[in-house]
């Protein structure tokens, strides 16, 4: 009988220790959670070093997030890099494989991982802890592993407190009421809390645009004087009647924007199904038929004929114009060419980007003077040899202009890999491009013009 209360008596004292070390998947934290020195498991089977990694089963884990930090110096560029990057393990089990080196393009890195488990809703711990941090450091392909205390994330530092800035809030006025019928340039202005009517006396110009539910047709923008005339009396032979209905419709509309000298808009207004487009449903109007009346406006049963024309022109061209080394870039395709002849005066706007890279920046620019030394300098860029394998970065640049109809506002682009440019489904080196990355003073062209066939540095594991 003493043996057997011995036995019982032992038996509740082991159960209470293995009570008191485990987490209690009721607790509200967990004081501690720990990661296991990171395993080489050799060659991953294209070259590079395959980990794997554990961790101590958290209670109430869904699932994990691997947190890793790459830091190096960029190969191409000789630029230090250092990236985060996450691996998410959506399961509870505590483990994990990892292959290192891959998309940095050097065997020179550092790394640091860190585990943080992931719980259910319902579960009652609510401050879920990082583990420790491993570090496992690259040296001309060989590596060490070693525990680090060294974080690479703001959990375990003291949050910097950003300055407020206090911005303009713009001033917005209430609507006036309104006494129908009612002229629309009165309208217009009691809808912006203004008493006195908008006038057409400062109308230069003016821009009529179709918009259906998914797209836009392009806008036009008319300054012939005797056509701004005709704007002129049509709006002011417009009078809104009042309110037919509460519809918000995602029909086509036609909008119209009124401009001064200075291209500043000085009043919009749209129109669905004979109705204009009002702040709460559509309004009933009269006299509105010379607004869809005016010369050298394209409406909306005007588009289908505009696209089939300029497809038909785009295929006569490229039929009839082979891609050869000498060529200008420009001539290889049907709508650069085009801009090509009016450039640079028919050129409203460039934009040029980095696909997948911010880091650099981009180039935004409709100041005329750039553009004047973008397009004489882009002129003069010539076709190359072909090429089977191009290296370097995809970016691309793109151009809105005016086309062959003048009003329309029309846009093309190149498609750009490194220092070569994609020309109907194939690349081709371009001669004379570093001359065009040097028209402008932009941090992107000169990383394009210094690393013409750098790699985005993008740690993948």
């Amino acid at each position: 009988m003493k043996k057997m209360i011995l036995m019982i008596t032992a038996l509740i004292l082991t159960a209470t220790l293995l009570i008191s070390c485990t987490p209690s998947a009721g607790a509200d934290t967990v004081d501690s959670f720990k990661m296991n020195e990171p395993e080489c498991l050799g060659d991953a089977g294209n070259g590079k070093p395959e980990f794997r990694l554990t961790w101590d089963k958290f209670p109430d884990a869904t699932g994990y997030e691997v947190a890793l930090f790459a830091e190096g110096k960029d190969t191409f560029t000789g630029e230090d890099f250092a990236i985060r990057s996450t691996k998410g393990v959506y399961s509870d089990t505590p483990e994990t494989v990892i292959v290192m080196l891959q998309g940095v393009y050097t065997d020179t890195v550092r790394y640091r991982i860190k585990v943080q488990p992931e719980v259910s809703r319902d579960s009652a711990i609510t401050d879920i802890p990082w583990s420790n941090i491993w570090e496992i450091n690259f040296v001309d392909g060989e590596y060490t592993v070693s525990e680090t205390e060294e974080d690479f994330d703001s959990e375990t530092t003291e949050e910097k407190n950003e300055p407020e800035i206090d911005a303009p809030v713009p001033e917005f006025k209430d609507p006036l009421e309104h006494s129908y019928p009612e002229p629309l340039l009165e309208y217009l202005a009691r809808e912006k809390g203004e008493e006195t009517p908008f006038s057409t006396d400062d109308i230069a110009s003016f821009v009529v645009g179709v918009n259906h539910c998914e797209y836009g047709e392009p806008a036009q923008t008319i300054t012939d004087s005797a056509s701004v005339d005709q704007f002129k009396k049509a709006v002011e032979s417009v009078k809104v009647t009042g309110l037919k209905d509460e519809v918000v419709s995602t029909e086509t509309y036609t909008y119209f924007t009124a401009r001064d000298k200075d291209g500043e808009p000085l009043f919009y207004f749209s129109i669905q199904n004979g109705l204009l487009e009002g702040m709460y449903g559509r309004y009933s109007i009269e006299g509105a038929a010379g607004l869809f009346e005016i010369d050298g406006v394209r409406y909306e049963d005007d588009w289908d004929e505009y696209w089939d024309e300029l497809d038909a022109k785009s295929e006569e061209y490229e039929d009839s114009v082979s891609i050869t080394e000498g060529m200008p870039v420009l001539d290889a395709a049907y709508m650069t060419h085009l801009m090509s002849e009016g450039a640079p005066d028919c050129v409203d706007y460039i934009t040029a980007y980095i696909d997948w890279n911010q880091e650099v920046g981009r180039l935004d620019t409709s100041d005329r003077a750039e553009i004047e030394s973008l397009m004489e300098a882009l002129k003069k860029v010539t076709v190359g040899k072909e090429a089977d394998d191009p290296e370097g970065q995809m970016w691309h640049i793109n151009f809105a202009f005016s086309g062959d109809d003048q009003t329309v506002e029309s846009s093309t682009y190149l498609s750009m890999h490194g220092k070569y440019v994609e020309i109907r489904d194939d690349y081709y080196e371009l001669e004379g491009l570093d001359d065009f990355l040097k028209a402008v003073d932009n941090d992107m062209f000169s990383y394009l013009l210094n690393n013409p066939e750098a790699k985005k540095i993008d740690p993948s594991y």
